[in-house]
């Protein structure tokens, strides 16, 4: 299927500038909450980068886009669904922008 966003119809068009103007916005953005999974991390961290889904079928799913938390402790990065971090208007509207009738949660 042809991507009508891309000017080359290349899918990778619209999730490398997508992720330029997630990461535009969260990069950098403390994370105050602890991350609650199993490896037990304990510090809070910066938002270092926004991760698109690796299955191109999942690239118009905000739920399947992440951030990387990078601990303040200096301790292995972890993730994190970037839905909790962009406001859910805001996101719907940059998801319809790069994928068209294709974004969805």
């Amino acid at each position: 299927m042809e991507n009508t966003n891309s000017p080359t119809g290349n899918e990778e068009f619209p999730v490398n500038l997508l992720c330029e103007a997630l990461s535009e916005l969260v990069v950098g953005l403390h994370e105050r909450v602890i991350c609650s999974c199993s490896h037990g991390h304990s510090s809070p961290g910066k938002i270092t980068r926004v991760i698109p889904p690796a299955d191109s079928e999942q690239h118009p799913s905000w739920l399947a886009w992440k951030v990387e938390i990078t601990p303040d402790d200096g301790t292995d990065p972890w993730q994190r669904g970037l839905s909790d971090y962009i406001e859910p208007r805001e996101r719907t509207s940059l998801f319809r922008l790069y994928f068209g009738d294709r974004a969805h949660p």
